[in-house]
Parts: structure tokens; sequence; C-alpha cells
């Protein structure tokens, strides 16, 4: 349950509560909770208040303080609840110059502000989101820390995915922590000052950008990136449009005229998958369709399409190990128009992958058989360089989980047909 502090109350009952600490509270009014006020769709439907008659006193009057249960960063698990928090340690190396001021979801306008913390266990840095209060006077008073970087505590903090912290209602800054764990992180800060700096240094280079800069439609960044969080769910794969992927419910490998796109082509399997990437720096949401789907996974459409209606984990166990492991380069551009906060977005525009790379077991495990340097996808060798914007935007992101047996059976023959066409009606396959 849920307790709310209002005006004076706050600051009166700031010292009342310990973290952790177990507490028995007597004569609390408990009121029902308007909807727009929880900050999660699962909580309770009432509230505890605090009246004047509300007598509140620790269960354990000769505990001592309760210190914060420390954990390395490469801890934390990428799959958590909602409710579960984290106490860290880490040494800032960046901190945002000044809030950010963004509407919510349920318009609300709220401050946030990045920090980014690492540790002697973890060579990434990690994303700390603090938010309203903390991201204000709390994370001025961290300033020194990081140019000097110096070991700060973090308690209650929410995890996202294993990469990103979030501040929750019971967060506390520490900025001189106790322990032996904290002791040994403040050595190992000293002895890697440069090493620190270097990151500084690299991550305030892509943060800072000259705010007079003009980003244009036509600029392009490559960006050297994993997939931490790979998920079987998000990959859809159906039957489309071999020129457009608009999809349809004409069998694989039977040609047609389409009615999005009004060219001449043949029904073939389509993918979609939509992953966060990570280097280090941040995190960016990308969506992948077909041709980047391919070289992003080191399959072909149909061997996606087999993975994915065949219910083959085992076989994606593989691949999420791969993206995990193995860097990848994409390329981002700006998208044409603004989000709900006015806040530019990078959007993918293509993916790279080594050609040379060693022998790829997702590969080798499909087809029995041991290649060198081989790589399923093939990059596209047509005049026609882009997919038009308004064609991609049509693509239906769908799953359907009734599809027909006999589908898996219809993409053989659609190979045979497909390899038929000539090279410029092979587009966007």
């Amino acid at each position: 349950m849920r307790g709310a502090l209002f005006g004076d109350q706050v600051e009166g009952y700031k010292d009342a509560f310990v973290y952790n600490r177990v507490y028995e509270i007597a004569n609390a009014p408990i009121k029902t909770c308007e909807p727009q006020w929880k900050s999660n769709p699962n909580d309770l439907d009432f509230q505890m208040s605090f009246g004047s008659n509300i007598v509140i006193q620790p269960i354990d009057t000769t505990s001592t303080v309760v210190l914060p249960e420390y954990q390395n960063l490469s801890q934390i698990p990428k799959t958590v609840s909602g409710e579960e928090k984290f106490d860290v340690l880490g040494v800032i190396i960046y901190i945002e110059d000044s809030p950010r001021k963004i509407i919510t979801s349920l318009n609300r306008e709220s401050y946030v502000r990045e920090l980014l913390i690492v540790d002697n266990n973890f060579n990434k840095p990690v994303i700390i989101s603090a938010w309203n209060d903390l991201a204000e006077t709390e994370c001025d008073t961290l300033a020194t820390a990081a140019q000097t970087y110096n070991v700060v505590g973090f308690t209650a903090m929410r995890a996202y995915k294993g990469f990103s912290l979030a501040t929750s209602m019971s967060t506390t800054f520490d900025k001189n922590p106790a322990g032996n764990r904290a002791n040994n992180l403040k050595e190992w800060a000293q002895k890697n000052h440069n090493v620190l700096a270097d990151m500084n240094s690299r991550i305030a280079d892509v943060k800072n950008t000259p705010t007079k800069k003009n980003t244009l439609q036509e600029e392009r960044h490559w960006l050297q990136v994993t997939v931490p969080d790979p998920d079987f769910n998000k990959i859809n794969a159906y039957i489309g449009c071999s020129k457009c992927g608009k999809r349809t419910d004409i069998p694989a490998g039977q040609p047609y005229k389409c009615n999005a796109c009004s060219k001449d082509c043949v029904s073939c399997p389509r993918i979609t998958f939509t992953c966060d990437v990570a280097d280090g720096t941040g995190i960016l949401t990308i969506t992948t369709f077909t041709e980047d789907a391919e070289k992003l996974f080191r399959l072909s459409a149909p061997d996606l399409f087999r993975i994915k209606h065949s219910d083959d984990r085992k076989t994606f166990q593989l691949i999420q190990k791969k993206l995990n492991e193995s860097p990848i380069l994409i390329q981002v551009g700006p998208k044409a128009t603004l989000s709900r906060n006015n806040v530019l977005q990078w959007v993918l525009k293509t993916v790279e992958i080594d050609e040379n790379s060693d022998n790829d077991p997702i590969t080798n495990t499909l087809t029995g058989k041991t290649t060198e340097g081989h790589t399923t996808a093939s990059t596209r060798e047509t005049g026609d360089d882009t997919i038009n914007n308004s064609v991609v935007g049509e693509v239906e992101l769908v799953s359907d989980d009734t599809i027909n047996n006999n589908v898996l059976d219809e993409v053989e023959s659609a190979l045979d047909k497909l390899s038929e066409l000539p090279p410029n009606s092979t587009s966007g396959v």
C-alpha cells in the first residue's frame, strides 16, 4: 500500500521513516486513491494518509542504522517486476547540465536528468534517470562528484532491462557511502582516473552537441551497437508483397498485383523486428524491416519465418547470444517529425554486418553445414536504393497466431518463384 504526504507533512515526517526499517502504524486513515494519481495501474485503489492522531513506532527500537544492500551493476537482472528495487554504487562519469521538462502520458509535467555511472565489475556505463525533485537540487550537489569521479550510492532504484535505472519515491543519494564495497570502488576509481576521464570525454562529445547546429534530413551517423535483450515475441513474420511489404492473405509464392503499391509482385515471407540497441552511452529503440532484419539475424526471411511460426526458441537462443555478444553497425538519421515532447528522434536507416566474420553458428544450425564467412543475408543490388517512406509506413505490424500450417510449405515454393524474377523485381525482398 502507498502512503501520501501533503504540504507541510512532507518536511514534518522526513525523519519519521527510514528506508527498509519495519514500523507499526496506528490510527492512519485509509482513503480511496484517485486513478489519475496512480503511478502504476496495478496499485491498490486505496492509500494511507497521515492525520493528526497517527502513531508511528519502529518494531525494533534497538536496531542500528539499516545499511543499503549495494549490488554490482552487472548483477542487475534484465527482467524484473515493476516493484522490485535495487541499491547500487557507482562512479559518476557524466551528468546533464540541467533537468529537461517532459510531458508524461497522463499529460503531467515532469523533470528528468540523466547521469551515467560505472563500477569496477561492469565496463559499460549505466544510465540513471533522476526524476522531479531529485533531478534538480540533489543532482546539482552531485556535479562535483562527476568532475572528480567520486563514488556515490543510489538506493531504491528501478531497473529497465539491466542497462538503465530510474529513481523511485524511496530513492536517496549517498555522497559518502560506507562499507567494504564502497571502499574498494573508491580505490579502483583512483587507480583508473585516466580511463574514467576518457569515458567522460567520449560521452560528452556525444551528449553536448552544439545547439546552433541544424540537423538536416540528410544527416546520417554510424553507431556500433549490441542488442542486449532481443525478444522472440517482437519478431513479426507474415506473408506480404515482395515490393512494398504490405501484408496479404494470398498464399506464399503466388504472383499478384499489390493494391498498396500497384505493382506486379509475388507473395513472400516478410519480417519486422523491434528491439533496443545500446552502445554504452545510451539506448535507442529501432524497428528493422525484412532486408535489415535478414542482416541483423544473419538469416533469410524464410528461415526467420520458419523459426517464428514453428516456435523454434532453441535456435533463437543462439540468435540471442550472437546479438548480445557481437557488435553491429547501424546507420541512423533524424525522423521527419518531432515527438510529442518536441524532441528530435533518430530512426534506423540501414544495418551492416561484417561479411568476413567467423563461422556463423546460427546458419550452420539451420543448414547442417560448415561454412566459412557465409551469411544468408545478401545486400540488395538494384537501382532502387531506398524504399519509399510512404510505402514503408503502410506495412502492418501485426502477428497471426492462427496462420495455416500449409503456409510453411508454401514458403518453400515461393523461393523458386522469386528466383525467376528479374533483378529489379526483387527490390525490398
